[in-house]
This record gives structure tokens, C-alpha cells and sequence, in this order.
């Protein structure tokens, strides 16, 4: 038998402390069913063994609430509901619902992703955000080789326009500037390069 000994509310969850130095984390919906104190004596297998087998159906309904929300990769919302302190065991059938029933799909998220931040970030950097959100490689690949490259060119001359603005584009350095932070937005140099040129050319016609 154990006793509790700090009982803590964390961002997401409820952190709860046991005189052996141990801690569980718990979704809060499922703490306030299994509500201890600080000082109880608990069986803490027992304990967690019984909020555990009540989890899935907190965690669809809390999955739910955060797809609401917004859009998410499997592993944003498989990551988030684990924070919550959700048991794997819970969160693997969760994603199994959601995936199935297609309210989570990658290959969604990663077109309309690309999509929305396609207007101000190149191929190059949208990758990298895709792979950081968990979405695999061949999938994001595939997102941003859908990007037509004319659309890109034409979405790196506006955010060429706005780095240029107000500077003096007889000056070298300027161009190299905006170039290289076209560069860092994600374009490939030759990109960044012919969005520079063809502002500097409409100013100078």
C-alpha cells in the first residue's frame, strides 16, 4: 500500500506523487472520477488499473474536441492525448477509430497545409514543417511536389515585393538580401533569385 503525496494540476493533466517517489499522470476528466488526496493510503495498481479501463472513451471525446478545433497529423493528436496522460493502450485505439473513420488522414492534412502556407513559405521549408508534425516522409514529400512551380515563383515575387519595398534596388547587397531571406521562407536560390530579379525589373520598367 502506498500514500499519496502531492497532488498536482500540469497543463493538459494531473500530475499524482507517491511516498515511493513514483508519479502517474492523469487525464483530468478520469481524476476527477479517481479523485485522491495527499495523504491517502492507495493501491496504486488497483488505483490505475481502474480509471485506465474507463480512458478510451475520455480520449475519443477528448480527441474529438481538439480535431474540432483545428486539423492534426496522427502524431500530433496521438502526442497530445498521451500529455493528457492517456495510456498507450487508449490512445492506440483512438488513433485506430479516428483513422478509420478518416477524421484524421495525413495525406489531407499535408495538401491543405501546403496549400494554405504555400502563399508565404516555399517547398523546401514546408517539407520540414510537415516531417516536424509527423508526417511521413514519402507523404510530405508528395504534398509539396504538387506545388505547381509557377504558383510558387508567383508566391515568392509577393513576398519579394514586400522585402523589397521602400529599399534601393540599384543597390547589389539589397538583392542578395531579400534573395537570401527568400532562402530562408523556404525557395530554392534560383527561385528567390528570379522572384528579386523580376521586382527589381517591373521597378526599374
Amino acid at each position: 500500500m502506498a500514500s499519496v503525496t502531492e497532488v498536482r494540476r500540469l497543463p493538459g493533466c494531473v500530475r499524482v506523487t507517491f511516498d515511493d517517489g513514483t508519479a502517474v499522470s492523469v487525464p483530468p476528466p478520469l481524476f476527477q472520477l479517481f479523485k485522491v488526496r495527499p495523504g491517502d493510503p492507495i493501491d496504486v495498481e488497483r488505483w490505475r488499473a481502474a480509471w485506465e479501463s474507463q480512458a478510451y472513451a475520455f480520449a475519443l471525446e477528448r480527441a474529438a474536441t481538439l480535431l474540432s478545433a483545428r486539423d492534426a497529423t496522427e502524431r500530433e493528436t496521438a502526442d497530445r492525448l498521451r500529455h493528457s496522460g492517456y495510456p498507450e493502450t487508449a490512445v492506440a485505439r483512438v488513433m485506430q477509430t479516428l483513422t478509420q473513420a478518416g477524421y484524421v488522414n495525413d495525406e489531407r492534412f499535408a495538401g491543405q497545409y501546403v496549400e494554405r502556407r504555400g502563399q508565404r513559405y516555399g517547398s523546401r521549408r514546408l517539407y520540414g514543417e510537415l516531417r516536424r508534425k509527423g508526417v511521413g516522409e514519402e507523404t510530405a514529400r508528395e504534398a509539396v511536389a504538387a506545388i505547381d512551380p509557377q504558383t510558387e515563383l508567383d508566391a515568392a515575387v509577393r513576398q519579394a515585393e514586400k522585402l523589397l519595398a521602400r529599399k534601393d534596388l540599384s543597390d547589389p547587397d539589397v538583392h542578395r538580401r531579400a534573395a537570401q531571406a527568400l532562402v530562408r521562407r523556404g525557395y530554392d536560390w534560383d527561385t528567390a533569385r528570379e522572384a528579386v530579379d523580376a521586382v527589381c525589373a517591373d521597378d526599374t520598367e
